[in-house]
């Protein structure tokens, strides 16, 4: 039974980024793009620690290769975020199926 589900809470507060660049780069505009399972009408809220700024280009890269990726540091905005009301006329992410 499928769900309909397209938005997700990742919580990475205990989680560093050691990634380099160049394979954050890749991961947004190489795996997110050919990797099955990925969904393309995904809302994602990324929770990271308050003082974590590793998972910054993520996110950047994420957004500019077409994904619903926003980065929080507190708990209730990331929730928030994801149980807003989708603004009229516009699908669950920029990115069409």
């Amino acid at each position: 039974m499928q769900l309909d589900i397209h938005r997700y809470l990742l919580d990475a507060t205990d989680a560093r980024n050691t990634e380099s660049v160049m394979d954050g780069y890749d991961f947004a505009y190489r795996d997110m793009q050919v990797v099955d399972g990925i969904d393309p009408r995904a809302r994602v809220a990324l929770l990271v620690a308050p003082e974590d700024h590793s998972h910054d280009f993520i996110e950047t890269t994420s957004k500019n290769a077409g994904f619903d990726v926003t980065l929080f540091r507190d708990a209730p905005s990331a929730l928030h975020h994801l149980l807003d009301a989708v603004p009229s006329g516009r699908p669950d992410s920029g990115r069409t199926p």
